[in-house]
């Protein structure tokens, strides 16, 4: 086997064009090279000549170029406004009437997502996150007293 994974899946797929339907393996195996092909390729769009001559290969490789697009490319504000409401939402869970807990909890999440960000959507978020309770300088943690029913910060 080549080290040139477009190659490789070329070759299987052509195995399957000669050895007949009995051996779908190598077309299933093919078929998922070349999604993996497309997909590791993004953003470039130029397809492999392997891929070309063979209708099949040439949309599996576009299938991988599109699912990678879906993963790798800036959300757009209204994506990322979504994900932040989402995110307030559950923040308030378990909070009660303590303002205090809410914005810990939605800080917390937001600190944990920001570092999953991709490329170009960081700005917007922080644009977004503007009129929201995101403190990313909390200075302490509250904790809450179940018994007394009481909030203070430590």
């Amino acid at each position: 086997m080549s080290t040139n994974p477009a190659l490789n899946a070329r070759c299987d797929y052509a195995l399957f064009l000669v050895l007949g339907e009995s051996h779908e393996d190598h077309r299933v195996r093919a078929l998922a090279a070349t999604q993996a092909c497309g997909y590791e390729a993004y953003p470039e769009e130029r397809v492999p000549a392997y891929f070309l001559d063979e209708p099949e290969l040439l949309q599996a490789f576009q299938n991988g170029q599109a699912a990678a697009k879906k993963d790798k490319a800036p959300r757009s504000r209204e994506e990322l406004a979504a994900i932040i409401k989402e995110k307030e939402n559950s923040a308030s869970f378990g909070c009660g009437q303590f303002y205090e807990l809410f914005e810990q909890n939605f800080t917390h999440s937001i600190s944990q997502w920001l570092p999953t960000l991709r490329p170009g959507e960081l700005e917007t978020v922080q644009e977004l996150l503007m009129p929201t309770v995101y403190n990313p300088n909390p200075g302490g943690h509250w904790v809450y007293n179940v018994e007394e029913n009481d909030i203070h910060l430590v």
